[in-house]
Parts: C-alpha cells; sequence; structure tokens
C-alpha cells in the first residue's frame, strides 16, 4: 500500500475538484451579466482546433519510419478518424463518434498486428 492516509487522499480529492470545477464555472460568473470580450469570444473560437493540432503532432511525434510497421498504425488510425468524422460530421455526435470508433480501431491495430 501507498503511504497516503484516507484523510490526505480526500484532500487531494477536493483540490483536483475545486482545480476542475473554478475554470468551469469562472467564466460563467464573470460574463453573466455583461457580453463576452471580443478577442475572448475569438479565443474560444480558435483554441480548439489549437488544441487538436498540438493532441495530434503529440500524438505522432514518435512515430519510427525506418522500422516495420512504418507508422501504418497510425497512419490508419489518423485516416480513420478524418473518414469517421466526415460522415458523422452533421450529427451532434460526430467528433466523438470518431474518437471512439478510431481508438478502438487502432487498439485492434496495435493488439492484433497485421502488418507485421
Amino acid at each position: 500500500m501507498s503511504d497516503i492516509d484516507i484523510t490526505h487522499a480526500i484532500l487531494i480529492v477536493i483540490v483536483i475538484i475545486i482545480g476542475t470545477i473554478i475554470p468551469r464555472f469562472l467564466p460563467l460568473s464573470i460574463f453573466s451579466f455583461s457580453p463576452i470580450p471580443p478577442l475572448l469570444a475569438w479565443l474560444s473560437r480558435k483554441i480548439t482546433p489549437c488544441i487538436i493540432g498540438m493532441l495530434i503532432v503529440y500524438s505522432l511525434k514518435d512515430i519510427n519510419l525506418s522500422h516495420s510497421p512504418f507508422g501504418s498504425y497510425e497512419g490508419l488510425g489518423v485516416l480513420s478518424t478524418i473518414i469517421i468524422y466526415l460522415i458523422f460530421r452533421r450529427s451532434s455526435y460526430g467528433g466523438l463518434l470518431a474518437i471512439f470508433l478510431s481508438t478502438i480501431f487502432y487498439i485492434a491495430l496495435v493488439n492484433f498486428k497485421p502488418f507485421g
């Protein structure tokens, strides 16, 4: 077992909960009675694609293209995400469906290794 007692564990969970809730509800409380500044509205539209791009670069940075399977699993995973998203982009659950299905597809590729 670890050296953390139950009180310490509960305090850690409380701090994590507070640290998660404050950034989510602080903007709502600040801008509930006033209009959102144009810079903040622009940032809210641009931040999601930036974070997704950062996650893609981070997840693909360690691909070894000089050894088999030459990044084919990762490439097929990204390609499946794009295809599933494009098929279901009009629905409200298209993004989540693309993430979940392509993750399952990638895990199957890595575990069953169809390309060696």
